[in-house]
C-alpha cells in the first residue's frame, strides 16, 4: 500500500465516487446494520428537490458515479426523481438493496436510464432458514425473486453477503447458488462488523476466531476454483492474505510501507458520503462526524480544508507503539492498525487502533490460518 505520498501531496480534486444515504429508513430491521444508531437515525431526511440540488453541485464540482444506498433506497416514493437529477447531472450510479422491494416496473426503469452501472443484492444465505435468521421471515423468497428480476432485465448485478454466526458453514452453498445457479459475474464476502446495530448484537452475531479459521480457509479455497469471481473488502478473505502477507514481512524482520501506522483507512483521501438528512460525513461508518451541511458550505472547500478531514488524514502519522495493546506486538511494524469507524464504536475516538481485527489476538486466540507453513511461523512468532 503507497501511502507516503498521500501524507506528503496537497489535496486536490474532489472525489470521483461518492456514497449517498437517500433514507435512513428500511422495511427490514437486521440485527447487524450499521444504521439504527444513534445519529446514525436522520429525522429531517432531503426532499427530493434538494437532492436535485446536491446532485447538481456534485457534479460541477467532479463527481462523476455515485453509490446510492440507506437504509433502504427502494422505499422512497420519489426514486425515479432522484434517479433522473442523478442522469440529468451527467453522473452514473448503483445502487445497494437488500432487493425485497425490486419490481420488473423499476427494474426497468433503471435499466432505461443507461447509466446504472450495477446493483448490489445483499444474500445471507443459500436458504430461508439461514439469510431469514437477522433479515426477517419471508425476505429470503423476496431476495430471490429481486434477484431474478434484475436478471431478466439484464442489469449488472453484484451479490453482498455478510458472515455472521449462523451463516459461516453455509459459504459454500451460498457462492454456488450465486455464481452457478444464477450465473452473477461475482460476489463480494464480507464479516458483520461491531459497528450500530453490529456493535450493539456483537455477541450474537460477529463470527467467533473458530469460526473465522473456518471461513478464511473455505473461502481461499472457492477463491480459486471459482477463478477470483469471489472478492472480499476486508473480513476472512481479505485477512487470508493480508495477514499472509503481515506474517512473511514480520519473519523477515521487514516494515511494510504504511506499517506500524495508523494507516488502515486511505478511503478519507478518496472518497466522501453524505447522509439522508444532506449532512456531509467522511464516510456512513462514521455518520456522527458532521463534517457540514452541503447547503451551507463549498464543497471543494470543505474537502480540502475541513479540520475533521485533516485530523483523520493526519491518523497516518500516529505510530502505533504509542498504543498499550500495540506496543509490544511482533506485527508491529506490518500492521496498518484498522478501521476507524469500528475504532469509534469501542473506544469512543477514531485515532486508536481497531482491536476487533487484531492478528496476534487471532493467533493467540487459537486462531488458524489457512496456509499451514504460514501458521506455523505465525505460532511461534507470538509464542
Amino acid at each position: 500500500m503507497e501511502i507516503d505520498h498521500l501524507i506528503e501531496e496537497p489535496i486536490s480534486s474532489f472525489p470521483k465516487n461518492i456514497s449517498v444515504s437517500i433514507t435512513s429508513h428500511c422495511n427490514l430491521a437486521c440485527s447487524f446494520c450499521n444504521h439504527f444508531s444513534t445519529s446514525r437515525e436522520c429525522q429531517n431526511e432531503l426532499t427530493g428537490d434538494q437532492w436535485i440540488t446536491l446532485f447538481e453541485r456534485l457534479s460541477q464540482v467532479g463527481a462523476k458515479q455515485l453509490i446510492i444506498e440507506g437504509g433502504e433506497p427502494l422505499i422512497r416514493n420519489d426514486l425515479k426523481t432522484i434517479i433522473n437529477s442523478i442522469v440529468n447531472s451527467g453522473m452514473t450510479y448503483g445502487i445497494l438493496t437488500n432487493g425485497t422491494l425490486l419490481t420488473k416496473e423499476i427494474a426497468s426503469f433503471f435499466k432505461s436510464t443507461g447509466n446504472c452501472n450495477f446493483i448490489q443484492v445483499s444474500l445471507d444465505g443459500s436458504k430461508s432458514e439461514i439469510h431469514d435468521v437477522f433479515r426477517g421471515n419471508g425476505s429470503f423468497k423476496r431476495t430471490m425473486e429481486g434477484i431474478e428480476i434484475l436478471k431478466n432485465a439484464n442489469i449488472n448485478i453484484e451479490i453482498a453477503t455478510l458472515l455472521n454466526r449462523y451463516n459461516v458453514k453455509d459459504i459454500e452453498n451460498i457462492v454456488q447458488l450465486v455464481l452457478e445457479g444464477y450465473n452473477i459475474p461475482r460476489i463480494g464476502i464480507v464479516a458483520a462488523q461491531p459497528i450500530g446495530l453490529g456493535y450493539i448484537n456483537k455477541e450474537m452475531v460477529k463470527i467467533n476466531i473458530e469460526q473465522k479459521s473456518i471461513a478464511m480457509k473455505v473461502l481461499t479455497e472457492l477463491k480459486k476454483g471459482y477463478n477470483d469471481r469471489i472478492y472480499g473488502g476486508h473480513g476472512p478473505l481479505y485477512d487470508s492474505y493480508d495477514w499472509k502477507e503481515m506474517i512473511k514481512t514480520a519473519y523477515d524482520s521487514k516494515y511494510r510501507e504504511g506499517g506500524g501506522y495508523l494507516s488502515g483507512c486511505t478511503g478519507i483521501f478518496y472518497r466522501i458520503a453524505i447522509r439522508s438528512d444532506g449532512i456531509i460525513v467522511p464516510c456512513l461508518q462514521l455518520s456522527h462526524l458532521v463534517l457540514g451541511k452541503f447547503s451551507e458550505i463549498k464543497l471543494l472547500e470543505l474537502w480540502k480544508y475541513n479540520s475533521l478531514l485533516t485530523d483523520l488524514r493526519n491518523r497516518l502519522k500516529i505510530p502505533l507503539s504509542d498504543f498499550y495493546s500495540c506496543h509490544d506486538c511482533v506485527f508491529i511494524n506490518t500492521c496498518f492498525g484498522g478501521c476507524p469507524g469500528i475504532a469509534f464504536e469501542k473506544f469512543h475516538q477514531t485515532r486508536h487502533p481497531d482491536s476487533a481485527n487484531c492478528l496476534r489476538a487471532f493467533i493467540m486466540g487459537g486462531g488458524n490460518l489457512p496456509d499451514r507453513d504460514i501458521n506455523k511461523i505465525a505460532k511461534e512468532l507470538c509464542y
